[in-house]
């Protein structure tokens, strides 16, 4: 099978994007061709199509695999790949994103019904519909009346070059040591983690909180520490991400969330919670709706979203059983391995793409 991964997105090198391919190469009998962009603007559009448009011509893939974020580009991808099998990696619901988790519509404006009918058109008219979770395949299928056996679910993986195990003895003496970074959108529940902090600035827990450069979120949560005197917060609004790894390696214990309680956050396993498997790290990860790979006080701490009171308290608990986190760290490596590693993503990967060879009528 000659299958050919297209990308037009703002960063070519996108984490789900690096985790998918590292998983293609894994399984064999397929071979890929990669259409991404090198232009960041508005003319990453016109170079990907232009190069879909050649690779469909001079190496006729079998199937085409449409990466995160494709939505702007669909219908112009459906035409040129037209008769071939198109795998959609939807990744983010879009009408979820702009409608019920970011609230910038309400759900009977025009604008709404309009994202949400491109959505379903863009799910509905693909042979393959790729989501990050169980549960947010439910929810497409819900929303866009889709029949679940298009529909299938990979995890997002880590970077396994760059996040790996590092050894960390705890400090039993000095401060429990807690590190969040992300984007600071909504679904992370920000203030869930301040008022964490604020319960427990009476102990030896010390945070440190990282992103959200330029963002109005960023600054509020400077602002906050400020004003409340939050001294056991640490505030960085960037650090490059080849630092990440050191960073998360020094801490006790690091927060994957997602602690939000939003949509969107009942859907997804952050990013974070990957990365930080990956590193054999104990993490504290907020509680999905449904089917859920972590279990609770063996390879991660799990709390329900929401809720500062119950951050605090598994913080409280790390305080109290330092010895004991190395052990969940490793069986988060564990899990990672039978879950989430790159080998782990291929098998699922080839039982949804290898059928598609029945599917292709064979026409160039």
């Amino acid at each position: 099978m000659k299958l050919c991964y297209v990308l037009s997105y703002r960063d070519p090198r996108y984490t789900r994007t690096a985790s998918l391919l590292a998983a293609l190469g894994h399984i064999d009998g397929i071979e890929i061709i990669e259409v991404r962009n090198r232009r960041l603007g508005l003319l990453r559009y016109p170079e990907t199509l232009w190069k879909l448009f050649r690779t469909r011509l001079v190496h006729k893939p079998d199937v085409f695999l449409l990466g995160f974020r494709g939505h702007e580009i669909f219908p112009f991808v459906r035409l040129i790949t037209w008769r071939r099998p198109l795998v959609f990696d939807e990744f983010i619901n879009l009408y979820e994103w702009v409608v019920e988790e970011r609230g910038h519509l309400a759900a009977t404006h025009p604008a709404a019904r309009l994202i949400r009918a491109f959505s379903a058109a863009c799910v509905h008219r693909a042979e393959l519909v790729i989501t990050d979770t169980p549960q947010h395949l439910a929810y497409t299928a819900a929303i866009h009346d889709l029949d679940t056996d298009r529909l299938g679910w990979v995890y997002v993986g880590a970077d396994e070059a760059t996040f790996v195990p590092v050894p960390h003895e705890p400090d039993l003496d000095g401060p429990l040591t807690v590190l969040f970074y992300g984007n600071m959108h909504p679904l992370h529940g920000i203030d869930v983690i301040l008022d964490a902090a604020e319960i427990l600035r009476a102990l030896p827990v010390r945070f440190t909180i990282i992103g959200g450069r330029g963002t109005e979120v960023g600054a509020g949560l400077e602002r906050r520490v400020r004003a409340e005197r939050l001294t056991n917060v640490s505030y960085e609004d960037w650090v490059d991400y080849d630092e990440l790894p050191s960073r998360i390696a020094s801490a006790d214990v690091c927060l994957a969330g997602p602690f939000g309680g939003t949509v969107q956050a009942r859907h997804v396993i952050t990013g974070k919670a990957f990365q930080f498997a990956a590193m054999a790290k104990p993490m504290v990860v907020g509680a999905l709706d449904g089917s859920f790979p972590f279990t609770a006080g063996v390879d991660s701490i799990v709390i329900e979203q929401g809720s500062a009171p119950a951050l605090a308290s598994a913080l409280r608990w790390c305080l109290d059983h330092r010895a004991d986190l190395p052990a969940i760290g490793r069986e988060g490596r564990a899990l990672y391995e039978r879950e989430f590693s790159s080998v782990a993503l291929a098998e699922r990967l080839a039982a949804l793409l290898l059928p598609l060879r029945a599917t292709n009528p064979g026409a160039a």
